[in-house]
């Protein structure tokens, strides 16, 4: 027995060293990719401009479409939407694409930084289409992680294992592959052929709002959405932001006596974003939500400092904050009024204050059960909206992308982030964060 503990230990300790030695040697000094920059206005239209010309939504159902991008639009699409995954883990992620004939090579780098590992998690490899008698078929090869060169063998196995794992364990994933008809890859560019089905997409909405909409938050939202409707019913026709918040926050705060004080907050921000928006929430039963929706039952508007438009920025942000996170919440802000400035209602600051504002205030919410309960404490009874929002009546606002650009450059420069910094330095003076 002693000699088979022994065999054990030695086996496991030998394990374990081998995991390090191949932990340690995959981490790099260096990214293979740097990190991202936060798109420029021009960016911004051009990755908006990208979206709306491959709109499936602008398609009949049964129609054969195709989408085709560059390599460099492919590459802004892709550092897009890195910035706005919600893990905080892959927001510094860093990925590029270099396509050649029926094969796409791509880098990832992540950092790492732990108590015992400080470097970079470089990933790259090709993803390969194959055309055969029976069909498309799709690959990986090439994988090298960090110093390590993945044998052809092993490459094909993970490959393999990917594909099963992601339909065994992401019905989203089936969903598309079901659409996609082809795929060519050509030097520089990219083409998706695929079949837009009206099934396909309810489907996919379907799963992807169940991943959202847990048991627990379905029960909150609907907690929340009927104590909105009741609240408007008897409302006149203009309100304060204030007053619809407080018994929102009031019943968030009996109903944690029993429940989660983040989950309520967060029920809070995204009943009251929807009805804003005039959206159904989704993952709910058909007739179980019934939000008095504006253009159908109860036309009330909710006014911050006399701006309804304030109140939806406020309230959306820190509705997208308490379900994903504050960068993303900024990012689609500022995607917002680079619109604005393009043939919109121009850029504002304000509009940015209110974003700003709304990230601060569901952070706050949903930070802990501590911090939670506080928030139900003092918004749960009368109070000022100056408690969460800043005053704006110095900020500049409706500029043109013409004066935007005069006077900013871009949102990179010291001048636009000086800006920033001072509304972030003003929403953090504001009583509801003093006590922090």
């Amino acid at each position: 027995m002693k000699r088979l503990i022994k065999w054990l230990f030695i086996v496991t300790f030998l394990l374990g060293l081998l995991l390090g030695i191949l932990a340690v040697s995959s981490l790099d000094e260096y990214p293979l990719v740097t990190a991202p920059r936060v798109l420029e206005a021009q960016q911004l239209a051009r990755v908006k401009q990208l979206m709306q010309q491959n709109n499936p939504q602008r398609l009949q159902a049964g129609e054969l479409a195709q989408t085709q991008m560059s390599q460099q639009d492919l590459n802004l699409s892709l550092n897009y939407l890195t910035q706005k995954l919600p893990a905080p883990l892959l927001r510094d992620l860093a990925t590029r694409l270099k396509l050649f004939d029926n094969s796409a090579y791509f880098q990832l780098s992540l950092p790492l930084s732990t108590l015992l590992l400080d470097g970079y998690l470089n990933l790259s490899g090709s993803f390969d289409v194959i055309d055969t008698a029976d069909g498309q078929q799709y690959g990986l090869s090439d994988l090298r992680l960090g110093g390590i060169s993945l044998p052809a063998a092993l490459t094909q196995s993970i490959s393999q294992q990917l594909h099963q794992q992601l339909q065994q364990r992401l019905p989203e994933y089936a969903l598309l592959r079901q659409s996609l008809q082809r795929i060519e890859i050509e030097p520089q560019q990219l083409r998706l052929h695929y079949v837009v089905s009206r099934k396909v997409t309810e489907q996919l909405k379907t799963q992807l709002s169940s991943r959202v909409v847990s048991a627990e938050f379905k029960q909150a939202l609907l907690a929340q959405s009927t104590q909105l409707q009741n609240r408007l019913a008897k409302a006149p026709a203009r309100l304060r932001l204030e007053a619809v918040l407080q018994p929102m926050f009031a019943l968030a705060a009996q109903r944690s006596q029993q429940a989660s004080p983040v989950v309520e907050n967060r029920a809070v921000f995204v009943a009251l974003a929807a009805y804003m928006l005039n959206r159904d929430i989704p993952g709910l039963p058909a007739g179980q939500s019934a939000l008095p929706t504006r253009a159908k039952k109860i036309a009330k508007k909710i006014y911050v400092q006399g701006r309804h438009d304030l109140s939806a920025h406020l309230i959306i942000s820190a509705a997208i904050t308490s379900l994903a996170d504050s960068k993303l919440a900024a990012l689609i802000g500022l995607d917002k009024e680079v619109d604005d400035s393009v043939g919109g209602s121009g850029f504002s600051f304000a509009d940015l204050a209110a974003d700003y504002a709304g990230i601060r205030l569901a952070e706050a919410a949903t930070a802990s059960r501590a911090d939670a309960l506080r928030v139900q404490q003092l918004l749960g009874q009368p109070h000022s909206v100056t408690w969460y929002m800043p005053d704006i009546k110095a900020l500049p606002q409706a500029m043109t992308d013409t004066e935007f650009t005069q006077r900013y450059q871009h949102t990179e420069s010291e001048h636009y982030q000086q800006t920033l910094a001072l509304i972030n330095h003003n929403i953090n003076q504001l009583a509801l964060y003093r006590g922090e």
